[in-house]
């Protein structure tokens, strides 16, 4: 009769066991999808920041570069100006020619600093992307889980039931 008694919690115990094992399994992808999602979140807003700040260093690289033209060229010509040249001379169209250079060394910066700043968009797209991937790919993970739970806790329980019927 004790025999009986202690086989009575066979079946309860192989069934626990199955669901503990599924609930963990579950719970464990809920948490590895949590942090690939917050992974993914930081990666995205690191890569925002790094964008901006290449972006703001190439756009003050090109407002310095546009002042110090503008002050070059009002220098050079003040100092034609000074000597009696002629806006029709050669030293104003040299001048005017430095100054387009300057210009366009200025929209060179402002150039770079837009690509910088779409590169790190793209990059943020991607890292969030990638991290809404690994969430999902978790979230599918912890349904199985528990699904694996209910059928292990089921399997075990008549497991366990027909390990106590008399084979005679």
């Amino acid at each position: 009769m004790e025999i009986v008694e202690a086989g009575f919690w066979i079946p309860f115990l192989l069934a626990a066991s199955a669901i503990y094992s599924g609930v963990s399994q579950a719970q464990a992808a809920k948490a590895s999808g949590k942090a690939a999602q917050d992974a993914a979140n930081y990666n995205a807003d690191l890569a925002m920041k790094r964008a901006e700040s290449e972006a703001d260093q190439a756009t003050t690289k090109a407002k310095q570069a546009t002042r110090q033209a503008r002050q070059i060229t009002g220098q050079q010509i003040a100092s034609i100006g000074s000597r009696g040249g002629l806006e029709a001379g050669g030293d104003i169209m040299q001048v005017q020619t430095e100054s387009s250079k300057m210009a366009e060394n200025a929209l060179n910066q402002m150039y770079i600093g837009d690509l910088a700043r779409t590169s790190g968009i793209n990059t943020a797209r991607s890292a969030k992307f990638q991290g809404d991937m690994e969430e999902t790919k978790a979230k599918w993970t912890e349904r199985a889980g528990y699904v694996s739970a209910v059928t292990g806790g089921l399997t075990g329980w008549y497991a366990g039931k027909d390990m106590m019927k008399d084979p005679t």
